[in-house]
């Protein structure tokens, strides 16, 4: 699993007998949601010494695996991020799910309800928006589904412990 800062609700699976290799990556994880790494084994040794080169290795050894059309949790995930759901309530009559189970279910796999996951994900796309542009924190919002940016600016700072400006400060000083 790859996933970006802040996102470490999506770290809850050592009660399946996981192990969790945390390797710092510049860039962030692709945009295909199903994948495989071959050398797995080979990536974990080499992050032991080389964490940057474990991260390249990462990236050239990702094998496309087909989504399970039955994994109903995976696929509202992919919704939530693409910000594709106008209600969780048509979503899980689509789907042929209570709201109910719906909740329960994808908070035991994600570890947080799909209303904030779905939150989360507008963050994280705003938080990619302002490391990679320049434009103004109110069009960020907008284009990452936020009702404005005060809205974008709490659930950032919720999120990250830090507002909008802060993490646009950093981008910046980075670029120097």
């Amino acid at each position: 699993m790859l996933h970006d800062a802040f996102e470490a609700h999506l770290n809850c699976v050592e009660s399946m007998g996981a192990v969790i290799l945390n390797i710092p990556l510049r860039s962030c994880a692709p945009a295909r949601s199903h994948f495989g790494v071959a050398n797995v084994d080979q990536i974990a040794a080499m992050a032991e010494d080389d964490p940057a080169a474990a991260a390249h290795e990462l990236f050239n050894s990702l094998i496309d695996l087909p989504a399970q059309p039955e994994d109903w949790p995976d696929l509202l995930a992919a919704d939530l991020r693409r910000n594709a759901v106008g209600s969780l309530e048509l979503w899980s009559a689509r789907h042929g799910l209570t709201p109910y189970c719906l909740s329960r279910g994808f908070r035991s796999v994600f570890g947080v309800t799909p209303k904030r996951f779905g939150l989360e994900s507008k963050a994280h796309t705003a938080l990619r928006h302002l490391r990679i542009g320049a434009a103004p924190l109110s069009a960020i919002a907008a284009d990452a589904g936020f009702s404005d940016q005060a809205h974008m600016t709490r659930t950032i700072a919720e999120l990250t412990g830090n507002p909008p400006s802060h993490w646009r400060r950093l981008t910046l000083a980075e670029q120097i």
